[in-house]
Order: C-alpha cells, then sequence, then structure tokens
C-alpha cells in the first residue's frame, strides 16, 4: 500500500474508491498525464474516465474522525498529512 486516505466525508470516500470521474474534471490534471488516466475509457463511458487499477490498488480509503482516528491502526508511518479546513471539526476543548 503507497498511499492512505482519511476523509472525515463517507461520501466523499465511497466517491474517491469508485475512482471514476466526469471527463470534465479532467480540466485540473495536467495534459501530459491525461491519456494514461484516458486508456480505459470505452465509448460506453465517453463521458467518464475511471483510474487505472495499477493506481486503484496502490491506495486505501477510510472514512473516519480525526479526534477519534485509531493511530495504532495503521502499520506504517505517515510521510505527509493535508489537512484542508480541519479545525471546524474540533472544539475548544479538543484543540
Amino acid at each position: 500500500m503507497d498511499r492512505r486516505i482519511v476523509r472525515s466525508d463517507p461520501v466523499v470516500v465511497a466517491r474517491a474508491r469508485k475512482a471514476t470521474y466526469l471527463k470534465s474534471e479532467l480540466n485540473s490534471i495536467p495534459t501530459e498525464y491525461q491519456p494514461f488516466l484516458l486508456r480505459g475509457t470505452t465509448p460506453a463511458t465517453k463521458n467518464y474516465f475511471a483510474l487505472p487499477p495499477e493506481i486503484c490498488q496502490r491506495l486505501e480509503f477510510r472514512s473516519g474522525s480525526l479526534v477519534a482516528l485509531d493511530a495504532s491502526s495503521f502499520t506504517q508511518r505517515f510521510d505527509v498529512i493535508f489537512c484542508r479546513n480541519v479545525l471546524i471539526y474540533f472544539d475548544n476543548l479538543s484543540v
């Protein structure tokens, strides 16, 4: 496992696990990477693209709360942790 993704929103985690996105979302991805992402696209899925299996196999998705997260459930250390809008989830006692 190369990447672990923990989100507090289970809906976002479920969408990420599917790894299927609208092609219009490719606009935020550098053009040199787009052919790699589009190689599994078929006419039936012309408006969507899915991440290749070799990428998905390297990802682990979890839904959880940062406050209640059990750090011992992770067997390896994190190299980087990105936090976005994190402070809105904590009250004064948690900080």
